[in-house]
């Protein structure tokens, strides 16, 4: 054993961790914080050569131990991090040191001993700041090549320094000196010279001595220009000058033939400046967080390009010339406003990484081409589908489309077999299919805040998987094939549907699966799956269940209503399971269309039915499949072509499964010789076994299932929540957390109707035990021939006519059933015990002598038109319905007229044009105006309640009385925000001034305001696929005098908003003086930056300021819970979108700023959050929680080198003030809790809110929704 092992063996002995290295981990930079003592590293002779030191972590050891003086062979001594304030003289014992780290320590000089070591390499002495002056010596070290003096507070340099001849790189960042110190000109091996952060007007002329130069960092410099004296440095291969305001760029910038690398991030641009796609050597080209708002057609110059980072701009259009960068590897456009890509973007064969985040994108088709792909991100787009072309791109290793809009999971995704990272989070997937099983490499996958119920078998077969987040589903079970992934390290399960509460989540990954296993193998098996039949009356479905059921064929009369049988099946490859088959039949008659939505469910098995005989018209079976789609999300589609036995009609099949992937297969059947029976009743059990995930583990727990039989054996008709079922769950030792996941699973699967969260008293947490019998008198009503007859009108007598119960139960289900129509919008009252059903209104229209003078006219265009929308709108606006001279009210199954002071409505459902029809008459435009938008407002509520509604809004073309040209209402938006003032006809070509056709609609102020309140969307131009996006509202219109509302309970809802309107004018006036709320903000706030923000920005916080200034006004009412939602997100975004931006700052300086996560002192203590975040989130995405910790953090880290990159980031950003101020600190409510599909209901669970909740919420959750979506789009980023 060498001597230097015994000394080893000496320090053990005295307490000291000493922990032997190789060569590659004692000079890698991270930090091994949790090797506490020495490290070191030995030669061949096993002579300790390299140590490092981490004992001052241990509070009552000696800072160095004195037996390390003995070494007599160290080369290697690092010192960095443990407090010290002055050198040790000791040093000097080491001759043949060659590497000496003293940054981040307390030192206040440099003792002249060191001059000893005369065969020192690298010395670096950074970050201490209390140094501030460095010594004449300093030049006395004739073999030093690396010197680093960064951020030491001095303000000057010796001249002694030049006397470092064989200096290669020296770096004077984040120091107080002005200019380019004389000396540093004299170095003229120079290869590497970092200035940052040194105050520079021009470079020196003498600078082109450093020859040799071949990196030089100008960032943070206060630099205006490019000098021309850059040029005079002929090697120069990298040069940075991000941080600075560049105004302009000297043509001595095309001398530097050689270089490689220019960094341009942050330094103001506007566009990409055209000298610079003169440097034909440029790999790497860095244009970050500026103002460019298009990449030009020169751009294709650049043909040695490899990087191009494009990051956090304002970019609207990439030309096409962008194909010409053949060589390009990786591509940044991040954080910018592409709305579309070009297609020449397909021939970059080479690139290996594109980050499209954070735009508008929608069409990603072109993308398919870069086969070469292995990175690729494009999340928080617009993106609905992923092209089936993309199997092409098998290199591609990591895939993020969070935050869109994809509603299935694309099978295509199934082949790319070489995924290692799978992101699709935040997005509207319904199932997961079973080729996921292909993707063996996937080590991370992320599906939440999405609509699972369930995951499949085959996540299983993923081997390799180590990382699954589920959080945020409705999942009700686990496949117990999750227990193969033996590599599973990390498991979020969160707000879902399992029988697990929020404690149990928070265990291991083994032991929480054991634990979740171990509670399902208490369950009882009973296999439980529906199969809905659907379609036209007298298609043959009730006699289709009786070939299926009991082999039998029956003429019969048509189903009333509903009927349900069940069926019991086993499955073909498994003989000893059982699935008990739930078949529910639907009338076919439309006037039951109303009432089946009670019915169509989620995770079913759909069969519909079309009459070859008969030859129904396409639309009519399109509205039926469409009426799955909305409801039944993604359950697969049997398409079943019944009576085959008399005469067929052809179908193009190719197209339907286009236009719904639902449908699993097409099926020709007689019910009446028993043709193609046995083929339909193979898909079925092959559809049955295919789907076993919704079923096979939906294994009810003992307990579970004991209170589902006692709850359904309940002799009454409602049981409330709160009363019966909690009771009967406390019996069997169920906490209330697990009940509400069990009533909610007994919703969902169609035990039970519960009515979480009605707005009626009398429904609200009630749980009706039988569907069927409290919809079959809705039914009966419908279909009485007596009551048809009288034209809508039901009494309450009528309803006892269906209803044969004893009178006690006949009262109670009478009231029961009438709650339950005015909860699906299904009637309402006229007076006293006589109502209004719009299902049983005539299809005839109204006769009414319509004057069409100057109307304004907007006209709805739909995919698909559900048949019960013009319905629930009659009962919306039932109180401005016209009402005729006879008392009657004028509207139909189809439409209706309405009056409102001296303004007439006119809205009609145009069923084979898929449309719905708006008009307003009258003499006063202000009120014919805000007619308008209260039917549109209404309509929009209507037309949330439908999951896949695509609707376009057109304005009616004004060239002539008889154009039938329509405007797309969002191009116009568009159009007008852009500052457009005229379009075209596309019938006529006559030019057509946008306002006037807008001003048909809404005035030019109310837009403003809109424009100036809330950022419009970003779509595409003429295209608008979500009604919710392009309807913005007018918050004026719904904060009036609110203690007068609420002092009026008789008022209804329609009277209320017209008051709320009187009062609009007197709101206006406090906004419409906008200086006067920047002047409150700025007063009251102390934001000195807020002339900084772009308009946008400004407007966020100047809305804020108002609501909470007229909330403060509110008298025994407490409105905040709910709008505070609004500001919090406010304050959340404009954060987030801070964070980020310093993120990317941070990727791009990565190589400068690495060291301080090696450095920076505070890593070994209590407060390293700030270090562990930027070192964990590099090449990732900040999110809102994790910078909300790092905030509350930030002022524990007052010292630490890190925090001060970070202050000096957010001066040049002029957003330091905004992190401080308490703009919006009284915000309690994260609006991502108002998530209904993760968390349902969590706004009422705020008491104060639920005193304004039936006049504000409806109005407020459609406004947060809107904001929300559009937030990412609209977010400022010139902060």
């Amino acid at each position: 054993m060498s001597d230097d092992l015994g000394i080893i063996g000496e320090l053990k002995k005295l307490g000291y961790r000493c922990l032997k290295v190789s060569y590659e981990d004692f000079l890698e930079k991270r930090q091994y914080t949790k090797y506490k003592g020495i490290r070191y590293v030995l030669d061949e002779s096993q002579n300790v050569i390299g140590l490092k030191f981490y004992v001052s972590s241990y509070p009552d050891a000696p800072k160095i131990p004195k037996q390390i003086w003995e070494f007599k062979n160290v080369k290697w001594l690092f010192l960095n991090s443990i407090t010290l304030k002055e050198v040790p003289k000791w040093i000097t014992n080491f001759q043949k040191l060659e590497v000496l780290d003293l940054s981040s320590n307390e030192l206040k000089k440099l003792p002249e001993f060191l001059t000893k070591l005369k065969n020192l390499v690298d010395l670096n002495i950074s970050s201490n700041s209390s140094l501030k002056h460095l010594p004449e010596f300093i030049g006395s070290f004739p073999n030093l090549q690396i010197l680093n003096l960064k951020y030491i507070n001095i303000t000057k340099l010796p001249n002694t320094i030049s006397r470092l001849t064989k200096l290669i790189e020296l770096d004077l960042s984040e120091n107080g000196l002005e200019g380019i110190p004389e000396p540093v000109c004299k170095l003229t091996n120079l290869k590497k010279l970092n200035l940052s952060g040194i105050i520079l007007s021009e470079l020196p002329k003498n600078i082109g001595k450093l020859k040799n130069l071949i990196e030089l960092d100008l960032s943070f410099s206060k630099l205006k220009t490019v000098p021309e004296s850059i040029g005079s440095l002929p090697n120069l291969q990298k040069l940075n000058l991000s941080l600075n305001e560049i105004e302009k760029i000297h043509e001595g910038i095309f001398k530097l033939t050689k270089l490689t690398n220019l960094d341009l991030s942050m330094t103001g641009l506007t566009e990409i400046p055209e000298p610079i796609c003169n440097l034909h050597s440029l790999i790497e080209l860095n244009l970050s967080s500026n103002e460019i708002t298009s990449v030009p057609n020169y751009i294709g110059k650049m043909k040695n390009l490899s990087i191009l980072n494009l990051e956090s701009n304002k970019i609207k259009k990439i030309s096409n010339s962008i194909g010409k960068l053949t060589s390009l590897m990786e591509l940044d456009a991040s954080y910018n406003e592409l709305d579309s890509l070009p297609s020449s973007i397909g021939k970059l064969r080479n690139l290996k990484k594109l980050t499209l985040s954070t735009n508008i994108i929608h069409d990603i088709t072109v993308l398919a081409e870069l086969d070469n792909l292995e990175e690729l991100n494009l999340s928080d787009n617009q993106i609905k589908e992923f092209p089936e072309t993309f199997c092409s791109l098998t290199n591609l290793r990591e895939l993020n489309l969070s935050e869109n809009q994809i509603k299935e999971f694309p099978e295509t995704f199934c082949a790319l077999t070489n995924l290692r990272e799978l992101y699709l989070s935040d997005n509207k997937i319904e199932k997961v299919p079973d080729p996921i099983g292909n993707l063996q490499n996937l080590s991370y996958l992320d599906l939440s805040t999405n609509e699972l119920t369930s995951i499949p078998n085959s996540i299983g077969e993923l081997i390799n998987l180590a990382s699954l987040t589920l959080n945020r589903n409705k999942i009700l079970f686990l496949p117990e094939s999750i227990l193969k992934l033996e590599n599973l390290e990390s498991i979020d399960l969160q707000d879902n549907l399992l029988p697990l509460d929020r404690s149990e989540l928070n265990i291991n990954v083994q032991e929480l699966l054991e634990y979740y296993f171990g509670k399902i193998k208490q369950k009882e098996s009973v296999y439980d799956y529906r199969i809905l039949i659907l379609g036209e009356s007298r298609v043959g479905k009730t006699r289709l269940i009786e070939r299926l059921v009991h082999k039998e064929f029956h003429e019969g009369s048509t189903t009333d209503g509903l009927e349900t049988r069940t069926w019991t099946i086993s499955l073909p490859e498994d003989k000893k399971t059982t699935v008990r088959l739930n078949l529910w039949d639907f009338g076919g008659q439309e006037i039951y269309h109303s009432t089946h939505k009670f019915f169509l469910l989620e995770n079913s098995l759909y069969m519909f039915l079309w009459n070859a005989n008969k030859g129904d018209k396409e639309n009519d079976f399109e509205y039926w499949l469409n009426t799955i789609e909305n409801y039944g999300g993604s359950s697969p589609i049997l398409f079943v072509i019944s009576q085959i036995d008399t005469k067929v009609m052809e179908l193009n099949y190719k197209e339907l499964k286009e236009r719904f992937p639902q449908i699993i297969g097409f099926y020709k059947v007689s019910s009446k010789t028993g043709e193609g029976i046995p083929e339909l009743e193979k898909a079925i059990r092959e559809s049955v076994s295919k789907n076993r995930a919704h079923w096979e583990n939906a294994k009810w727990e003992q307990n579970w299932l004991r209170i589902k039989d006692e709850l359904i054996s309940i002799p009454e008709y409602r049981v409330s929540y709160e009363k019966e079922f909690l009771e009967i769950c406390k019996k069997y030792n169920v906490q209330e957390t697990e009940a509400k996941k069990l009533i909610e699973f007994l919703h969902y699967s169609g035990h039970v109707l519960y009515f979480s969260n009605s707005e009626n008293s009398n429904l609200k947490n009630s749980i009706i035990l039988n569907r069927e019998q409290i919809t079959s008198p809705i039914y009966n009503i419908l279909d009485v021939e007596k009551i048809k007859s009288q034209r809508g009108i039901v009494y309450k007598s009528d309803f006892y006519t269906v209803i044969k119960e004893d009178k006690k139960k006949n009262e109670f289900l009478v009231d029961l059933v009438l709650d339950i129509m005015f909860e699906f919008n299904l009637c309402f009252e006229l007076e006293k015990d006589k109502y209004l059903v719009p299902k049983l209104l005539s299809i005839e229209s109204v006769d009414y002598d319509w004057d069409n003078t100057n109307n304004l006219q907007i006209e709805y265009h739909y995919n698909f038109l559900p048949p019960d929308l013009m319905e629930k709108l009659i009962v919306k606006l039932k109180d401005d319905i016209l009402k005729l001279e006879n008392k009657s009210y004028a509207c139909w199954r189809g439409g209706m007229y309405l009056q409102r002071q001296d303004s007439f409505g006119y809205i009609a459902y145009k069923k084979y044009e898929r449309k719905i029809m708006m008009k307003v008459s009258g003499k006063d435009i202000r009120e014919k105006q805000e007619l308008l938008t209260i039917l549109r407002n209404e309509l929009d509520k209507v037309c949330d309640s439908y999951a896949k509604l695509e609707i376009q809004t057109k304005v009616p073309c004004i060239c002539s009385p008889n154009c039938d040209y329509r405007f797309p209402y969002e191009f116009l938006r568009r159009l007008e925000r852009e500052n457009e003032t005229h379009t075209h006809c596309q019938r006529s070509g006559k030019k057509i001034n946008i306002a006037k056709l807008l001003n048909g609609i809404e005035s030019q102020e109310k837009r403003e305001k809109e424009n100036f309140i809330f950022i419009q969307n970003q779509t595409n131009i003429g295209e608008q696929t979500n009604f919710n996006q392009n309807t913005q509202i007018n918050i004026y219109n719904f904060f009036g005098d609110f203690n007068n509302i609420k002092k009026d309970t008789g008022m209804s809802e329609i009277e209320r908003e017209k008051k709320l309107y009187e009062k609009m004018d007197e709101f206006d006036e406090k906004i419409k003086d906008i200086n006067h709320y920047e002047k409150i903000i700025k007063e009251r706030h102390r934001l000195s930056f807020f002339e900084h923000l772009s308009r946008k920005s400004q407007t966020y916080l100047i809305s804020a300021e108002f609501l909470l200034d007229e909330i403060r006004k509110i008298e025994g009412l407490d409105y905040s819970p709910a709008i505070l939602q609004y500001n919090r997100t406010i304050e959340n975004e404009l954060k987030l979108e801070l964070f980020n931006s310093f993120h990317s700052y941070f990727n791009n300086q990565s190589a400068k700023l690495e060291p301080l996560l090696q450095q920076d002192k505070y890593t070994n203590s209590e407060n390293k959050v700030f270090v562990n975040f930027l070192r964990s989130k590099i090449g990732g995405i900040v999110s809102l929680g994790f910078m909300v910790t790092v905030l509350n953090n930030a002022t524990k880290l007052q010292d630490s080198e890190l925090l001060m990159v970070f202050y000096s980031f957010l001066e040049k950003k002029i957003a330091l003030d905004f992190l401080y101020s308490d703009v919006l600190g009284k915000l309690q409510i994260a609006l991502k809790y108002r998530n209904d599909a993760a968390h349902p209901g969590t706004l009422y669970k705020h008491k104060d809110a639920e005193n304004c909740q039936s006049l504000t919420l409806d109005i407020l959750d459609k406004l947060l929704k809107s904001y929300k979506r559009n937030m990412k789009n609209n977010i400022d980023n010139s902060f």
